[in-house]
């Protein structure tokens, strides 16, 4: 297989991998699911994503969020279970960092932008 398509594929299969964030995610077991070390895995994630295993599934964790966020009005408390966390204490923490407010922040923001945009819009 040449190099690139196995590149594209290893690609793919980290993302398939990353797409069961719900549950709890280790690097070991991606290395297992693709055969690799855990060394080979690091650098493919370096590589490829330009960032770390546990970075990688913050972010698709924290994307999940945000988007649950914006369209739904579950609790935080319940979208922090959603997207993998035990604890919402755990889940507040790393978004507030990552984003510079909480998710309710978030969420207001989010709600007070789209009724902003629905007003400048013409019907």
């Amino acid at each position: 297989m040449p190099s690139r398509a196995k590149d594209d594929l290893r690609s793919h299969i980290i993302d398939l991998f990353f797409m069961g964030y719900r549950q709890p995610l280790t690097l070991e077991m991606l290395a297992e699911k693709m055969n690799l070390s855990i060394k080979q895995v690091n650098r493919l994630l370096q590589r490829h994503f330009r960032t770390s295993f546990k970075q990688k599934l913050l972010d698709t964790r924290l994307e999940a969020a945000k988007d649950l966020l914006r369209t739904t009005d579950l609790p935080v408390e319940q979208i922090a279970g959603e997207i993998g966390y035990a604890s919402p204490h755990r889940f507040y923490t790393p978004f507030q960092k990552k984003l510079g407010m909480t998710p309710n922040e978030y969420r207001t923001r989010q709600l007070t932008d789209a009724e902003s945009l629905s007003e400048l819009t013409p019907i």
